[in-house]
């Protein structure tokens, strides 16, 4: 299917692109990492517990452990219990062992009491008259059992499962692998971030964007190139891609006479899937498959290419990398009005914050001089979207969607 049509009816959605994408953003395979790279990553095994857990009984205060014949007497303190250092022997009536929180408790301790609820004399210790079994003893096997499923496959790396795991030993955990990006920049007007542009050039800021959004993914395995407007190079720079599942393009999609990736990505065998979006930015938007791999086609100004990675490009990684495809809704209200005057889809960005003590978000949009104005989008963390020709007044209720890593618990890049 290839949408390249002039029309606003004759376009496809952005709910059908979504779809389409969806539909071709296959979870990749599996691949073992190292713990101190494993947060923010989906689990591909389940974790079980290799022994009880406490693996002893485990004292819960500092005190003293003793038994229940001796509630309200003065016993003598017979020795001292430590974390990793256990008191060696059986503990019987008229005794008590001096214990450390987290020390194993002796064999024939009954519980625990607290030191603040004793009273120390010389070599022996007064105990009060209230003791109860049990008290301040975390019994061996009383939070996990030895075999015990701990987390399940599917499960999203955060930092107290990297605890759990740390715990019962599993330094090298499954998990799914994530989806190798290669970026290429096109545009003769194109200059280093650190270069001092002529009057008609500009900075490349579209590969540092798209780097933060991947950045914000989890995707650490990119490739970044350079080309010219000219087809034999655009190209060769696919061409030094091909071991990339997904390719991102910026530039070059449009109509334009200069505007070569259409046909040199159909040149090069790869199946177009559509190509331009009733949206506003972005409608240029080219999407195509190949053996597997994906590739976007996004449009020059950054704004568009913004929109198109936060929503399509960030869909597939979710989706390829086992996570769920799409990210977490807020429901706020309007700081300012705003409305779509147009026949596209218009996705607006927007920050959110919190709206008073008692919850909420108060949504602002970002007001912008078209796609290419950066400057007062880049304070947003959320996007809004409005269907041709709707309008909305400050104060109204919307739902909106997080940016890559901000609320949405995108997580943590690895």
């Amino acid at each position: 299917m290839n949408c390249d049509c002039g029309s606003t009816s004759a376009m496809l959605n952005p709910k059908e692109a979504m779809r389409l994408v969806l539909e071709r953003a296959a979870p990749l395979g599996v691949e073992r990492v190292a713990l101190s790279r494993a947060s923010g990553r989906v689990l591909a095994q389940t974790v079980v517990a290799d022994r009880d857990y406490p693996p002893f009984d485990r004292a819960m205060m500092d005190g003293y452990a003793v038994r229940l014949a001796d509630a309200g007497r003065r016993v003598a303190v017979v020795g001292e219990a430590t974390p990793g250092v256990a008191w060696s022997g059986r503990l019987t009536d008229g005794k008590a062992v001096s214990i450390m929180t987290g020390a194993p408790c002796p064999d024939g301790a009954e519980l625990v009491v607290p030191v603040e609820q004793t009273v120390r004399e010389g070599d022996g210790v007064g105990l009060p008259d209230d003791l109860r079994p049990g008290r301040h003893i975390a019994y061996r096997g009383s939070d996990q059992p030895s075999g015990a499923d701990l987390l399940g496959a599917g499960a999203r790396i955060t930092p107290l499962a990297l605890a759990v795991m740390a715990t019962v030993g599993v330094v090298h955990p499954l998990v799914r692998r994530r989806p190798k990006v290669a970026l290429v920049a096109t545009g003769n007007e194109l200059l280093d971030a650190a270069a001092r542009p002529e009057r008609y050039q500009i900075r490349d800021c579209n590969t540092p964007l798209l780097l933060g959004v991947l950045h914000r993914l989890g995707v650490s395995d990119t490739l970044c190139l350079r080309a010219a407007d000219r087809p034999e190079e655009i190209r060769a720079r696919l061409e030094e891609c091909e071991s990339y599942e997904i390719v991102l393009l910026t530039g070059g999609v449009s109509a334009g006479r200069y505007d070569f990736i259409p046909q040199v990505v159909a040149g090069l065998g790869w199946r177009v899937v559509f190509h331009k979006l009733a949206q506003q930015p972005g409608k240029p938007l080219l999407f195509a498959e190949r053996n597997g791999r994906l590739l976007f086609g996004l449009p020059g100004n950054p704004l568009a290419v913004h929109l198109c990675a936060q929503r399509y490009v960030a869909a597939a990684i979710r989706c390829m990398s086992g996570l769920p495809a799409l990210p977490a809704r807020g429901v706020g209200w309007l700081a300012a009005g705003c409305a779509n005057r147009g026949e596209r889809t218009l996705f607006l960005p927007a920050r959110a914050q919190p709206k008073d003590a008692a919850g909420g978000w108060s949504v602002e949009p970002m007001a912008t001089h078209g796609s290419a104005d950066i400057f007062p989008a880049s304070r947003a963390n959320a996007m809004l979207e409005l269907a041709p020709g709707q309008a909305l007044c400050s104060g109204a209720e919307v739902q909106f969607e997080w940016l890559a890593g901000e609320c949405a618990g995108e997580g943590d890049p690895a």
